[in-house]
């Protein structure tokens, strides 16, 4: 999956569980009839971010390098830094089940015992990552080092590798939805005169 799929889904993703958790937490939702509890969800969902990120601090821009966090540790290491090392694959450490039960593990006991959440954000769109990139279809790497402790050779060399990037399918239904959500995004960032903070601290509101 290409950079607006990863990216675009994950905060898409992070905002429909917050949608839901304002839905679930704030009193205004269950207290209203039916139809008008639609048109106040609604009305969130359209005109504003989710408000229990507000309350929460979330920083939008930890969503987004996690979502790019294997890609960002694989594709220098494969491609780049130690190409025949590692057969020019950009998808090693990563992208495994191991490294990201790590940062999972390590963002749990952050947030239990320092109140901290944004470790957690991390590994939660790492995590994330695997599943859109459909690991489950490279068990030797998604399962490294229980299958082996060599990776899968990638692309012939780096050549290969641009050209495939260059030709690959940037219009696939994932993608276009992801470049959605970051429009999306985007237009609510400029709506809030949100840019300077959002570049400072990762929040909107």
């Amino acid at each position: 999956m290409n950079l607006t799929g990863h990216t675009g889904l994950t905060l898409g993703a992070f905002l429909a569980a917050g949608y839901l958790g304002d839905a679930l937490i704030f009193h205004s939702y269950r207290a209203q009839s039916s139809r008008r509890r639609y048109v106040s969800f609604l009305g969130s969902f359209l005109g504003a971010p989710p408000r229990v990120f507000q309350k929460l601090r979330l920083d939008y821009r930890v969503v987004l390098a996690g979502s790019l966090l294997p890609d960002i540790i694989d594709k220098p290491l494969g491609l780049f830094l130690l190409p025949h090392l590692l057969d020019f694959n950009g998808r090693i450490i990563g992208h495994t089940l191991a490294f990201n039960l790590v940062l999972l593990t390590i963002g749990l006991v952050i947030l239990i015992f320092r109140g901290y959440h944004t470790p957690l954000v991390l590994a939660v769109s790492s995590t994330g990552h695997l599943l859109l990139d459909q690991m489950w279809e490279n068990p030797q790497t998604l399962l490294w080092p229980l299958l082996g402790w060599g990776f899968p050779p990638g692309v012939p060399d780096l050549n290969d590798w641009i050209m495939f990037q260059l030709t690959a399918q940037w219009l696939s239904v994932p993608e276009v939805i992801g470049l959605l959500v970051l429009v999306w995004f985007a237009i609510q960032v400029h709506r809030l005169r949100a840019i300077t903070r959002f570049v400072k601290s990762g929040n909107i509101q």
